[in-house]
């Protein structure tokens, strides 16, 4: 989903502008800076870039303004945390925005929709989860692998449907029969891809997935690797 440049009012546009900006500020204020500033923080930080701007191109255009591609927010943030993951999915927007020049001025609206929103949902139920769930390491794939990827993929587009309708882009009821059903089918493919990637990685290189804590399901004398970050 993207949103036309002609289809916001310049005021309008300006508080997006802001708080899309206020997001990273916040973003940036909670990061895990620690983790970035390690070797295996950057290489993560990096291969996240280049690994979602690719599955954001492989993307199934409805109409204009209207397309179907993974998000991998829940799986960024799992990896990265919240305030990184806002960072490394808006270059991956503006690399996006640069190739499909006819959203560029509503660059903002999409951090919003499709950046700043699932990552949002991503964070809030990481933190039901270390605060309120059992430390199962089930709970932490399925919950905030699965069942996250899907609720903050498939909520994003409800957001994309309001937007889009509210802005007069196309009517609710085209939206609501020809594009969102579509994309909250897809929502299991997000789901699938994330709670399979996380899986491998907290299997295989659970020192490049930040918000896993060995000790934390597996005990103080259990620990999976000697040196993460």
């Amino acid at each position: 989903m993207n949103i036309f440049n002609d289809l916001l009012p310049f005021w309008l546009n300006l508080v997006l502008i802001g708080l899309a900006l206020g997001g990273l500020v916040i973003g940036g204020r909670f990061a895990n800076w620690r983790f970035f500033l390690s070797n295996t923080g950057q290489h993560v930080f990096l291969g996240s870039i280049v690994i979602v701007a690719f599955f954001w191109e492989l993307e199934i255009s409805i109409r204009a303004g209207l397309a179907l591609h993974l998000l991998g927010a829940t799986l960024i943030t799992r990896l990265l945390g919240g305030g990184l993951s806002l960072f490394a999915l808006t270059i991956v927007l503006i690399f996006h925005t640069i190739y499909h020049e006819q959203y560029q001025s509503a660059i903002a609206l999409n951090q919003l929709i499709l950046v700043a929103w699932p990552v949002l949902v991503a964070s809030c139920t990481q933190l039901i989860q270390d605060k309120w769930l059992p430390k199962n390491l089930f709970i932490y794939l399925l919950g905030g692998g699965f069942l996250t990827a899907a609720i903050s993929f498939a909520s994003s587009g409800l957001l994309a449907v309001i937007a889009l309708g509210s802005l007069g882009a196309y009517s609710f009821d085209y939206l609501l029969t020809e594009f969102l059903p579509y994309w909250l089918l897809l929502s299991w493919a997000e789901a699938f891809q994330t709670g399979f990637l996380l899986t491998l990685m907290v299997i295989y290189k659970p020192e490049w997935v930040s918000t896993f804590v060995d000790t934390k399901y597996f005990g103080p004398k259990r620990s999976i690797w000697k040196d993460k970050p």
